[in-house]
């Protein structure tokens, strides 16, 4: 037990500072119940994946794919939640509250916010947690829609201009029926993420169909990007589709995943692609459906090819300033605004810079 839990230390990385308060939630509590049973990742792949359950379910969890969602780097899909519970039970480790916080974070609007009572009450008695009194709270969204944006950046500023060139070509997708690729470029800490997060949350309503997410990590310094094989398993499975019906070749899971977004208006969201041969699989066939990437490399093949290039510029000064006070507080960059105007150019407008720097300030004085 030792070993695997020093192989998840070695692995353990600092939560993203973007998470709200439920999420980071989640992610601690995930984590302290998984190296309480001293749960490898080779463990946690096994035990949750399964071609056929007694439930009639079919998944896989990869290893890889626990490392990022210990890490809050992914979001893990709630059945690969209930099976980890289901595998902590049979260990004698109580883990059922981890769907309740599931839900809390990625699914506020299935939880009830002023009982405690789950709206799933009128539920059969089979649907409470095995061995106890409890009822599984969840199922919120259905596989066959799939919501997978994460949750947008708090003091989120600026970026007005951008975010009304993406909403115009939505517009313009949306009277002559086209599917729009836009690819987002700029350096490291520009905000890519950011921007297209945010925008994604204020246009999901426009594609009823449901929103794919899932982070390239195409120049993370700590592990290799994700093969285009890996996205479009994660991709099939959040439209729940089984394990045993999705082809093994790249070839065939891309025209699975062409077709099932045939005919649909999904909008799918790749962050921090490394380069076009990756994410040109993940490209969907068919109108209706846009696509948002995010990389530190401009995409001329996809440019050449029709998609709209859009590269983040520095956030001006007064940018740079909003940003502080939505998460600082207007009153108190007011108070000492020397303290606030050195930040910014230490931090060179860069907005990761400034949300980290603000992100301490909220426990000690400015200057």
């Amino acid at each position: 037990m030792g070993g695997q839990m020093h192989s998840h230390a070695q692995h353990r990385r600092s939560l993203p500072v973007r998470l709200t308060t439920a999420e980071r939630n989640f992610y601690m509590e995930l984590r302290r119940l998984v190296d309480a049973a001293g749960l490898s990742f080779r463990v946690l792949e096994e035990s949750t994946s399964a071609a056929r359950s007694d439930s009639g379910e079919s998944s896989f969890y990869s290893k890889s794919q626990w490392g990022r969602w210990l890490n809050g780097q992914s979001l893990a899909p709630r059945k690969a939640i209930r099976k980890l519970a289901e595998k902590l039970g049979r260990e004698d480790i109580e883990a059922w509250h981890l769907i309740d916080l599931w839900d809390r974070a990625f699914a506020p609007a299935s939880y009830p916010p002023e009982t405690g009572e789950s709206t799933w009450a009128g539920l059969p008695r089979d649907t409470r947690a095995p061995g106890s009194g409890q009822r599984l709270i969840g199922l919120a969204a259905s596989a066959d829609v799939p919501r997978q944006l994460p949750a947008a950046t708090c003091g989120f500023a600026g970026r007005s201009i951008e975010l009304q060139r993406l909403t115009a070509l939505l517009d313009n997708m949306a009277s002559v029926g086209t599917m729009v690729i836009s690819a987002v470029d700029g350096m490291p800490g520009i905000g890519k993420t950011a921007l297209a997060v945010h925008w994604a949350h204020q246009v999901a309503d426009r594609f009823p169909d449901g929103q794919l997410y899932v982070n390239l990590r195409g120049f993370d310094p700590g592990g290799l990007p994700v093969p285009a094989v890996e996205a479009i398993r994660g991709f099939l499975d959040a439209f729940g589709i089984p394990a045993e019906q999705i082809p093994q070749s790249l070839d065939a899971q891309a025209s699975l995943y062409r077709s099932r977004l045939a005919r649909r208006r999904v909008l799918v969201v790749l962050d921090n692609a490394r380069d076009v041969e990756q994410v040109r699989p993940l490209l969907p066939g068919s109108p209706g459906c846009l696509v948002l990437i995010t990389s530190r490399n401009q995409l001329t093949g996809l440019i050449a090819e029709g998609a709209h290039p859009l590269t983040l510029n520095l956030p001006s000064n007064a940018e740079a300033q909003q940003l502080l006070e939505r998460r600082l507080g207007s009153d108190r960059l007011a108070a000492e605004p020397m303290s606030a105007r050195s930040i910014i150019d230490l931090c060179g407008r860069l907005p990761l810079a400034l949300s980290i720097v603000a992100a301490r300030a909220l426990s000690v004085k400015l200057g």
